[in-house]
């Protein structure tokens, strides 16, 4: 039905796995698989609201959060699709420029692009920040954003 749609995401798939981390790709194959890629950019918005970091190896602030990134990741991928756009280097950069722009949320990426340690939540369907955390290390506050983010509007 999506071959060319299925392909992209592919291709992405695989530059994410290189560098994006297993979560990254997983969340590109699950978007993939719900139609993410479609022409009408709908998408399936079951896997809740798009929680994104703005990464960078070099950044004091994302070393700082590391911890409490990765219990984001734990326990919240259940209810949001965690993503990760890594910044560390040029590579990087325009593998997740090519990720954002398949996830629909290159206008985003664009403008925090060069704020690490940034996290958005990010509402599935219109792709509009939510909230957004800055170099911020209280669980609590992802999950409560996470939550806002879930409600029916």
């Amino acid at each position: 039905m999506h071959s060319s749609i299925y392909t992209g995401a592919m291709a992405s798939y695989s530059r994410a796995f290189i560098r994006g981390g297993w979560l990254a790709s997983l969340a590109l194959l699950f978007l993939a698989g719900s139609g993410a890629w479609a022409s009408d950019d709908s998408t399936d918005c079951q896997g809740g609201p798009l929680l994104v970091k703005i990464h960078a190896d070099w950044c004091g602030s994302c070393k700082a959060s590391k911890a409490t990134w990765a219990r984001v990741e734990k326990e919240l991928a259940p209810r949001a699709i965690v993503i990760e756009f890594d910044v560390s280097d040029r590579v990087a950069y325009e593998q997740s420029l090519s990720q954002a722009q398949a996830l629909g949320v290159e206008e985003f990426f664009r403008e925090y692009r060069s704020q690490t340690g940034t996290v958005a939540v990010l509402a599935c369907d219109s792709k509009e920040p939510i909230t957004i955390l800055q170099a911020e290390r209280d669980f609590e506050k992802y999950k409560q954003a996470v939550e806002k983010a879930s409600r029916p509007s």
